[in-house]
């Protein structure tokens, strides 16, 4: 059955997850998968322990549109975003930081000291704009952070109360 699926010509109007995946295969091999993943958070808990391949991104989920409830309102999300925008702010800082120093220590010309004070407001302007980008994740983050938890919760209460 799921050779089948998989290997189906899928249909050209639709389009893949993130993960590369159809939704129709999702939503064709969900029984097979609900008990997988079923298990597979099963043992996590009892074991206490989280298998490392789940350790290699940060995903969250993030609210794009209309009703929170609905989980097809939210987009996966890797926080390596956050991060990657951390690097580009603090990259942004020290070219800034180097902008200043020149414009402290060396002679410039008056058009050299105009063109490095323009450089210099780019760069603030660019800084802020990674600060708000930032501020804007975060919030998401943590609120979605408790809706994730409150998700594995719930998963894992259907799971108990599906095997008892």
């Amino acid at each position: 059955m799921v050779g089948n699926i998989l290997t189906k010509d899928e249909d050209k109007t639709e389009s893949v997850g993130p993960d590369g995946i159809y939704l129709r295969v999702l939503k064709e091999l969900a029984e097979a998968l609900t008990k997988m993943l079923s298990i597979l958070i099963s043992s996590s808990w009892s074991t206490e322990k989280i298998p490392d391949d789940w350790r290699l991104a940060s995903v969250t989920p993030i609210h794009k549109k209309d009703q929170m409830e609905d989980l097809g309102n939210y987009m996966p999300v890797s926080l390596t975003l956050i991060d990657g925008l951390e690097e580009k702010l603090a990259l942004c800082r020290q070219s800034m930081e180097e902008v200043d120093l020149k414009l402290r220590r060396e002679k410039l010309s008056p058009e050299g000291r105009k063109s490095l004070e323009r450089e210099k407001n780019l760069l603030m302007t660019k800084a802020d704009n990674y600060e708000k980008e930032l501020r804007v994740l975060r919030k998401e983050n943590r609120k979605n952070a408790a809706f994730a938890v409150a998700m594995g919760l719930l998963i894992a209460l259907i799971y108990a109360c599906w095997t008892m």
